[in-house]
């Protein structure tokens, strides 16, 4: 069964005169405090000439206050061990700032003197419209969101709030001023209208301390008290039939999706249609999936989604496909989505499935305190009750078979639909508005009686059609951590049957798990002409078993609530797993089958062949990812590591199922295998079941395949560059990157230290180009070591013509750091970013386990997050200095940069 959500508290709620309502969820285990800002602002609140108006606002909240200088409240977040973010949706803009709770008094001070006291300094207006204009060009290459603001705008009518874009246009944003902002500010930023969450190990007394301070300067600036929300208009009276939008540029492979009309977040029939969402199309189990992704198939990628708000919302049907089959996709679509209404309602395992996987999405948002402060403080904002969430989830769990079809039959009409198509430049020429209407015309009227979709079924379910579904309901008895138990000083340790080893570390608040299972291998161990291999075979693993067929095995797997995959890295392949601790033990049996036999069905095989291709060809749809996969393939050159990490088109041919499970059957080996655990389980209990079903397999693994062990890449003597033209794209891509660490070297943690001090919000790079030059919206810096030396990355995503100057500030930079090192406040805010994130990064059980797993793998010893932060601690700024002189030095340097090719 489903079982009960973790009991949470109703959040306490304080409402005063004059102030913000205050929620607050206390947990004195949390590593961490969130404090959230909450205001009924968006496209909701905008008029025509000031779309964009709220997210511009959003942006300046950041750009300095009465008592805080420009980038000051991100780097006092920084140097609390935390950051500080913000969103802008439809009819919502929040904030969200985490720090350690020593901190946390210092950090609050300064978010309400942000959000009420901006200054608006005309200079720094005009540097951030620059970069908004960036972040508009951003979301105007990829083509999906394209067509996400052209199916907007058609299904609210261009003139509801709901169909302006949230970033606003261009022009509107080229006309906003420190007049606009300020007196928008001043008219929806009242305290009394905002709601404030704290969630965390937090003092309730100081932080009404400082509210209180505040409440005198509230009442005096906004002396009228404002509760409540703009209401939201519904949407134009539709026109007659369905809505069609068709768009053509720059894309790999055809985007759609179908929207239909449906009401807001606390209409009495929206867990009805949540639920009818995930029956529909959550997982490799769900109808959509099977019909339209493993039955034809007509797709590369199919989903539901019901996107609700305050007001009137959309419940999404789509994916990617071939520009030739987007016509059989809307009818197949619709088909399905109306075979629910009358010929096939739920059944009781569809409604099990949903109660399980909806149940181990809550528990595992639980494991943050931003997830927890972002629930309640949306249910105030938007219902009017903090604790309308925990009511909303017990109301999803109880929906039943006639409530779905009886959803469906209310929303899935005619009339309620927008349809979208993106087609790729050149293709689909002949396909317009009118053929996408006639094939709607056709799924929806010739499905409420259509028989089920031919979902391919592999040769071994042809031949048993009876195989049943597991149930959750046939665990063989808890695994919980017993009573009391907590995590730790350190984890256990277990032998495995034929060599192997198990690391598990059981404890922790949310009752979810994670499984990890890592080999030797990956892209590293691959030759030119099998590069890609390690990919392919990593998808194609968790698909089916030899006792179960692909469709079967998904359907056991998502009837536990759980996700099995499998992953390919740098140095490593395998798998995970993840879900609720109640189901562990059938979990962990699957997990095994995968492991120890995976069925490598051809027609599995040729699945994923497909999704990879499809996944190839979209690499132009984001110039961004294109120009780092260039900037890495520039980087190592011949080396493993400088392929594509999901090979060719013509690798990818060579490879069948005899080659993947060759090499599973040859890398897949016990005494290389490491299995970690992390999460809600009794350990002991999980050992002697792995032991007992990895026993047969170990007696009867063959000998283990030597790995290909690949020449260091090479160092060149002096810089490299490259340039690369993509017809659309409407920024500047900046990629620069050097060879880093392995992971034996104790450089890596210093080097941690330069990309902090570099990329953060707070540093060096984020404030010369975004701060205080407004040339990037998108500025990041990474080091990842591996078993050969890793990558030093700098990306930055620029406005046209602008490249050579970003490229010379992030030289300089670098150079600065090379020359001088960094100064003692920024090294003491880079530490204690790298260290908060660590501690907030272990609150998760898959983090634990990804913790352990590699830790183990690559042969460095498990340290706990004390001794880990010791180490980043003792990092001094010669050791940065010396770092960044060593591997960033300018003759090491890559650069490649990706443009529509016309900047001089």
């Amino acid at each position: 069964m489903a079982g009960q959500f973790t009991k949470d508290a109703k959040p306490l709620v304080s409402r005063t005169r004059g102030g913000p309502t205050c929620l607050f969820l206390p947990d004195a285990a949390a590593p961490a405090v969130s404090a959230q800002a909450w205001f009924p602002v968006g496209s909701l609140t905008e008029t025509d000439a000031l779309e964009g108006v709220s997210h511009f606002l959003e942006h300046m909240i950041f750009k300095g206050s009465r008592n805080l200088g420009v980038g000051e409240l991100a780097s006092l977040a920084e140097s609390s061990g935390g950051d500080v973010n913000a969103y802008t949706a439809s009819e919502s803009t929040h904030y969200d700032l985490i720090s350690t709770p020593d901190a946390f008094e210092a950090c609050l001070e300064a978010l309400l003197d942000a959000l009420w006291r901006p200054r608006f300094d005309e200079s720094e207006i005009r540097r951030e419209r620059r970069v908004i204009l960036s972040e508009i060009n951003r979301a105007y290459e990829q083509p999906d969101q394209q067509l996400q603001h052209h199916l907007h705008r058609e299904a609210y009518g261009r003139g509801h709030p709901f169909g302006r874009p949230v970033l606003g246009t261009r022009r509107t944003v080229k006309g906003l001023g420190a007049r606009e902002l300020r007196k928008y500010h001043e008219k929806f930023y009242s305290p009394s209208s905002a709601v404030l969450v704290f969630a965390g190990a937090f003092d309730l007394r100081r932080i009404k301390s400082v509210l209180g301070k505040e409440r005198k300067a509230w009442l005096a600036r906004w002396p009228a008290p404002r509760r409540g929300k703009k209401r939201v208009p519904a949407p134009a009276p539709p026109r007659a039939g369905p809505r069609v939008v068709v768009r053509r540029g720059r894309a790999g492979v055809a985007h759609l999706e179908l929207a239909f009309g449906i009401p807001s977040l606390t209409h009495r029939d929206a867990p009805a249609l949540e639920a009818l969402a995930m029956v529909l199309g959550a997982g490799a189990s769900s109808r959509l999936y099977e019909r339209l992704r493993m039955g034809e198939p007509l797709m590369f990628d199919v989903s539901a989604e019901a996107c609700l708000s305050g007001g009137p919302g959309l419940f999404f049907m789509g994916g990617c496909a071939a520009p030739e089959n987007v016509e059989k996709a809307v009818k197949g679509i619709l088909r399905e989505a109306r075979r629910i209404i009358r010929d096939a309602p739920a059944t009781p395992e569809e409604l099990e499935k949903m109660r399980m996987n909806y149940r181990a999405g809550m528990e595992f948002r639980r494991e943050s305190m931003r997830g927890r402060a972002r629930a309640a403080g949306y249910s105030e904002l938007i219902a009017g009750d903090a604790g309308f969430y925990l009511e909303y989830m017990k109301r999803v769990m109880a929906a039943g078979a006639s409530d779905l079809s009886d959803a469906a039959r209310r929303y899935l009409k005619p009339p309620r639909l927008t349809a979208g198509a993106f087609f790729p430049k050149g293709e689909g020429a002949g396909v317009g508005a009118g053929r996408i209407r006639a094939a709607i015309r056709e799924g929806l009227g010739n499905g409420a009686r259509g028989k089920a979709g031919g979902a391919r079924r592999s040769r071994s379910e042809a031949e048993n059609p009876a195989l049943p579904a597991r149930s959750a309901s046939k665990a063989v008895g808890s695994w919980k951590n017993p009573a009391g138990a907590k995590e730790g000083s350190g984890p256990v340790r277990r032998k495995l049957p034929g060599g192997g080893r198990l690391i598990m570390l059981p404890g922790g608040g949310p009752a979810v798990f994670s499984l990890r299972a890592v080999f030797p291998g990956g892209q590293r161990s691959e030759t030119a002409r099998r590069s890609g291999l390690h990919a392919l075979m990593a998808s194609a693993a968790p698909l089916a078993t030899g006792s179960s067929p692909s469709r079967v095995h998904a359907k056991e797997v998502e009837g536990l609530g759980a996700v099995i995959d499998g992953f390919a890295g740098k140095n490593t392949f395998g798998l995970t797993a993840a879900g609720l601790g109640a189901a562990l033990p059938e979990v962990a049996e699957k997990f095994v089958e995968v492991l120890t036999d995976p069925a490598f069905d051809e027609e599995d095989v040729e699945f994923v062949k497909a999704e990879i291709e499809a996944e190839r060809e979209s690499e132009f749809d984001d110039p961004g990812r294109y120009c780092r996969l260039m900037g890495h393939r520039l980087l190592y050159g011949s080396h493993p590591l400088g392929r594509h990490p999901l090979g060719t088109p013509g690798t990818m041919a060579a490879l069948n199922r005899r080659v993947l499970r060759r090499e599973w059957r040859g890398r897949a080996s016990p005494p290389s295998l490491i299995v970690a655990a992390a999460g809600n389980f009794d350990a002991d209990r999980l050992a002697e079941r792995l032991s007992k079903m990895l026993a047969p397999w170990a007696r009867g693994a063959p000998r283990e395949a030597p790995l290909l062990q690949p020449a260091p890449p090479r160092s060149f003597a002096r810089r490299r560059l490259r340039s690369y033209a993509i017809e659309g794209a409407s920024q500047g891509h900046i990629h620069m990157s050097f060879l880093g660490a392995t992971f034996r070297e104790p450089a890596r943690r210093a080097l941690a230290v330069v990309a902090a001090i570099l990329g953060s919000q707070g540093g060096g790079l984020f404030w010369e180009l975004r701060e205080r030059r407004g040339l990037a919206y998108d500025v990041s810096v990474s080091s990842q070591e591996s078993l050969d030396p890793g990558a030093i990355s700098i990306y930055a995503a620029t406005l046209p013509g602008e490249e050579k100057l970003a490229v010379e500030l992030i030289r300089r930079e670098i150079a600065r750091l090379s020359r001088k090192g960094p100064g003692e406040e920024e090294l003491r805010r880079a530490k204690s970013y790298i260290i908060g994130g660590m501690s907030r990064a272990h609150q998760r059980a898959s983090a634990r386990a990804s913790d352990l797993a590699f830790g183990l793998a690559y042969g460095l010893r498990w340290e706990t997050l004390g001794e880990a932060s010791g180490r980043i601690e003792r990092v001094s700024g010669g050791a940065v200095k010396r770092a960044a002189r060593r591997f960033m030095s300018p003759e090491k340097e890559c650069l490649v940069t990706v443009s529509d090719g016309s900047a001089k």
